[in-house]
């Protein structure tokens, strides 16, 4: 399969810049994201670590661009935004509780995770690889409320030197 023909399967679930030459952009769609209201308390132990991956590529050739600069921003304070390098596996041992090993529930995965020595923020710049994609985690402890009770969305803007676009995450 050609990158071209890779290229345009990519895009048909995701949001492209619109610019007609030089870098483009493309992001995810809107995420959806498993949550309810139990698990809507701050620093409880309970996110979700919901993986990103962005791409910039070439829009007159389909080709992937290594090394460009994506900054991405949460607009929520409990939306922040980890590096994919820092994200490890977590392990559960008989009679040691996740708090025993400062350990946190990732509900995307319904799994562990240790992010007790990374550096979460709520802006982080990456650099895309050789194949254009730059992978992020956004962590969502909680998502803000409106007054009937229903969970609002939460946006991540992603930024480079050419573009910039948003996406949301929704609490489904």
């Amino acid at each position: 399969m050609n990158r071209l023909a890779i290229l345009t399967v990519v895009l048909v679930g995701c949001a492209v810049e619109e610019s007609a030459s030089g870098p483009q952009l493309l992001i995810p769609d809107d995420v959806a994201v498993d949550w309810d209201q139990s698990l809507n308390d701050v620093d409880d132990g309970l996110v979700a670590l919901v993986p990103v991956d962005v791409m910039v590529y070439d829009s007159q050739s389909g080709e992937p661009l290594d090394g460009v600069e994506v900054a991405l921003g949460g607009t929520a304070p409990d939306t922040l935004l980890l590096s994919a390098f820092d994200v490890q596996p977590g392990y559960m041992y008989d009679g040691i509780s996740a708090a025993d090993e400062a350990l946190t529930w990732d509900v995307w995965r319904d799994r562990y995770v240790d992010l007790s020595e990374v550096d979460v923020t709520d802006r982080l710049t990456v650099r895309t690889d050789a194949t254009g994609l730059a992978r992020v985690y956004v962590l969502v402890d909680r998502f803000a409320m409106d007054r009937s009770g229903r969970a609002l969305p939460t946006t991540v803007t992603v930024t480079t030197r050419d573009s910039e676009q948003s996406l949301a995450l929704h609490a489904r």
